[in-house]
């Protein structure tokens, strides 16, 4: 039984590939290096590493978005634990954006309570922002219906044309397949 991808016969390899497996499509490069050079499995390992060293320029710079997108729901969303529950910081928050009448004392006594009152003006933006997040994931997926490519999916192709136009000499779909996975692997 084949353990390691480049023990596995083509036939299976591509049906690996084309479901997207990353270390499939790296295979299938190195097949195709090997084919169009006319080089063994291990001398093909070389210029295998350069494709892997051009496909991973300036990935840094491009998933940034994503990671300060990351970061700022994260935070964002840690934020309203403290914005709706903890008694200080609903206050200073409603003395500071919101300026409502403090309930009495005898009505903020549990953090249920504080959220009670919090929740008449956290509710709306925070309603708004989980529609707005819904109305953009619905968007994405109309967009991909209809064959339209949101911004990874561009990213992607860019980076597998890029890809392509430093290696010419190898086959355009299998280097786009292996930079798609690339990015997301």
């Amino acid at each position: 039984m084949p353990t390691e991808m480049k023990e596995f016969p083509n036939d299976v390899l591509l049906m690996l590939a084309t479901s997207g497996d990353h270390d499939a499509r790296s295979e299938c490069v190195v097949r195709d290096i090997m084919a169009v050079d006319g080089v063994s499995w291990d001398d093909a390992q070389p210029q295998m590493r350069a494709i892997v060293s051009a496909s991973q320029q300036g990935m840094g710079l491009a998933k940034l978005p994503y990671r300060m997108a990351i970061g700022t729901v994260f935070v964002g969303g840690l934020a309203t634990f403290p914005l709706c529950f903890h008694l200080d910081t609903v206050c200073w928050f409603d003395d500071a954006f919101v300026t409502t009448d403090h309930p009495e004392a005898k009505d903020l006594e549990t953090w249920l309570e504080v959220g009670s009152w919090s929740w008449n003006w956290m509710e709306p933006p925070l309603g708004q922002l989980s529609f707005f997040l819904l109305t953009l994931q619905y968007v994405r997926s109309q967009m991909q219906n209809i064959g339209l490519k949101p911004y990874t999916e561009w990213l992607c192709n860019r980076r597998g044309e890029s890809l392509h136009a430093k290696f010419p000499q190898y086959n355009k779909r299998v280097l786009k397949e292996f930079a798609h996975t690339s990015f997301t692997a």
